[in-house]
């Protein structure tokens, strides 16, 4: 269905092989090499070598076959046979790469379909010059249109066509890439905690949220061209990811790239000083996929309920560690895995294992423990990064505090982050009711109290651990909110128990009231007193 288009429409105009090959070298090849013709050159002596401004001058080993027009092999082929001789004796190479290789295959394939079309087009004219049934202008009237689409018809058109239509079935993700690299100096506030919105992000990016931060953060910290990851992979990755995420109240992209971009900026602020591009890597990654796959419900739910991924961890950080499964699952599919030729195995291995660690220590049953242990570990050795036997701890802290931090945004934020996760505790509680089971801690909706949850959550849990990040970056601003927020939500908390306490003392005055009338002896109508 996609060869036979290609042979009927773009097989036309004039051209030589030269030209075709010129056209589909860089969809094909991506780099020079010694030609095909003389593997026995070097890349320095070797004619048709052409490396182009922007291709990394590789080994003689490593380089994938050169095809260009200045190369004989090529710029000899005059014919679409000549052409797809090139093509076979270029795909028995063993140094072309998979793509490389799905190209070389699908140029065969369009070259075959041509020399089918012209086969039976030369046919079709041997036949007409042969019928004994047509006068001598009738032929010729025929044979006018044999002509004239041989004319029209050449090599030049198949090169146009099969650039076609490969750039169209990359064109789509092509265009998307270049426009995340576009928008991601128009996204508002994206360096500040403040400014940015990500709600707004996602209704502005056809609810793709994660896709446009975590590729504009990339491409923002110039970790693309540092590592050169290849855009087209990291794209795929990151759409797959964001696909991977529920469509639940909470945790879903949105939260992950607002988790993404809270990570960015408290390294800003201070945090990424001493650390690594990889160790800077591993926190946004981790960022992106700390929640993937969630399935809206605590640990402790997975577990009572037995499931799978509860029976697979043994009960043991059962929603991290399938994060971190799913994580490593995508990054082995081809078309996703934009670290294989990126890093080196050491750095791939490294890379893991950060990853790994800071997506577990969001489990918020390690969270008194790890805080506990960062605090001994300043005490011991000050919060001087390059003193420690490693960057581990203070990788955990950025991205736990990001993942926790909805209280420190500013108030209208704060406050639709707080609806969001209590009602997917909500949920969560409703589910545990129907199996029969009592509702976990704060998700009971009819008991549960919001201003009492946000205070404590906030007392507890966030700001010691803003506080403890204080030692690595500047968080004066997200302490100033946390203040606000506490004070908040402090004074709904007072007004919620002045209204249990007068709803306790009505519903107190109504018994006693009721006991009274139940006791006082009844009279008759005469005044007197009737026995009960």
């Amino acid at each position: 269905q996609a060869v036979a288009p290609v042979a009927n429409a773009f097989v036309a105009g004039g051209g030589d092989m030269a030209t075709l090959f010129s056209k589909l070298r860089n969809a094909i090849i991506d780099a020079a090499t010694p030609c095909v013709c003389r593997p026995e050159a070097s890349p320095r002596n070797c004619g048709c070598a052409n490396p182009g401004p922007l291709r990394p001058q590789l080994a003689s080993s490593e380089r994938p076959p050169h095809v260009g027009p200045e190369c004989p092999a090529t710029s000899s082929a005059q014919s679409v046979g000549q052409a797809l001789r090139a093509v076979n004796l270029m795909l028995q190479l063993d140094n072309c790469s998979h793509a490389q290789h799905s190209d070389l295959l699908f140029v065969r394939e369009v070259l075959k379909a041509v020399q089918d079309e012209r086969e039976a087009q030369n046919t079709q004219l041997a036949a007409i010059k042969q019928s004994d049934a047509l006068d001598a202008s009738t032929q010729a009237y025929l044979l006018g249109f044999g002509t004239h689409v041989k004319h029209k018809r050449t090599l030049r058109d198949v090169a146009t066509g099969v650039v076609t239509l490969i750039h169209k079935q990359r064109g789509e993700r092509t265009r998307k890439v270049s426009r995340c690299i576009t928008d991601s100096n128009g996204l508002v506030g994206l360096d500040d905690w403040c400014e940015f919105d990500i709600f707004r992000v996602a209704r502005d990016n056809n609810g793709q949220p994660l896709l446009t931060v975590a590729y504009s953060l990339f491409a923002r910290r110039k970790l693309i061209s540092h590592f050169n990851f290849n855009p087209s992979l990291l794209f795929s990755f990151l759409g797959r990811i964001e696909d991977l995420y529920g469509c639940h109240s909470y945790h879903n992209a949105t939260h992950a790239a607002d988790v993404m971009q809270g990570s960015h900026v408290l390294l800003l602020k201070g945090a990424q000083q001493g650390l690594s591009e990889l160790e800077i890597l591993s926190v946004l990654l981790g960022a992106a996929c700390h929640d993937v796959g969630h399935h809206g419900v605590t640990n402790d739910f997975r577990i009572a309920s037995g499931d799978e991924d509860a029976i697979t961890y043994n009960d043991q950080a059962v929603n991290e560690n399938m994060h971190l499964s799913l994580t490593y699952r995508t990054l082995q599919r081809p078309e996703c895995d934009f670290l294989r030729l990126a890093l080196t195995p050491k750095q791939r291995q490294a890379l893991r294992g950060m990853v790994i660690q800071t997506v577990l220590a969001t489990d918020m049953a390690v969270h008194f423990k790890n805080l506990d242990g960062l605090k001994a570990l300043v005490n011991d050795k000050s919060a001087n990064v390059h003193k420690w036997d490693t960057s581990a701890p203070l990788l955990q802290l950025v991205l736990h505090g990001a993942d926790i931090s909805n209280p420190s945004r500013p108030s209208v934020l704060a406050r639709r982050w707080t609806d969001l996760i209590l009602e997917e505790f909500f949920l969560q509680g409703d589910r545990e009711r129907s199996l029969g089971r009592e509702p976990s801690p704060l998700c009971d909706r009819r008991a549960a109290s919001k201003a009492g949850s946000q205070v404590g959550f906030i007392s507890f849990i966030v700001r010691p651990t803003f506080e403890m990040l204080g030692n690595f970056c500047d968080c004066s601003v997200m302490l100033s909110n946390l203040q606000a927020y506490k004070e908040f939500w402090e004074e709904e908390l007072a007004t919620e128990k002045r209204l249990q306490a007068a709803a306790i003392q009505q519903a107190s005055t109504a018994t006693v009231e009721s006991t009274t009338d139940t006791q006082r002896p009844a009279t008759s109508d005469d005044g007197g007193a009737v026995e009960l």
